[in-house]
């Protein structure tokens, strides 16, 4: 019975000094939680592929240029066809395609 008892007690004592550290701030616990960053409505989106920037919101209408992956634009407008398909109309930001001189800043993504 006496050696249950010790065991017991030095179980109890080994659990609360592995336990214990967690909760101080050496022992990795975060007392702040992480800030959340949000998105600042003067930044640009980016590009997450290579796609079609297009002259009208149809599937079938002529492409302006490619916007490479990581191309800066604005949007402008959002619309949703009748057909349930999803566009944007976007301006590309100064300088990021030489393309667009002749064709204009301003298309149409594919949402």
């Amino acid at each position: 019975m006496g050696s249950v008892v010790v065991l017991l007690r030095w179980g109890w004592l080994l659990s609360i000094s592995l336990l214990a550290p967690i909760s101080l701030p050496a022992g990795g616990a975060e007392r702040n939680l992480p800030q959340i960053k949000q998105r600042n409505l003067a930044e640009p989106f980016l590009a997450e592929k290579s796609i079609s920037l297009k002259a009208l919101p149809l599937a079938v209408a002529p492409s302006l240029c490619r916007l490479k992956i990581g191309t800066p634009f604005r949007l402008v407008r959002y619309w949703e066809a009748e057909d349930g398909s999803r566009w944007i109309y976007v301006e590309i930001a100064d300088g990021e395609t030489k393309e667009l001189i002749n064709a204009g800043r301003r298309g149409w993504l594919n949402a």
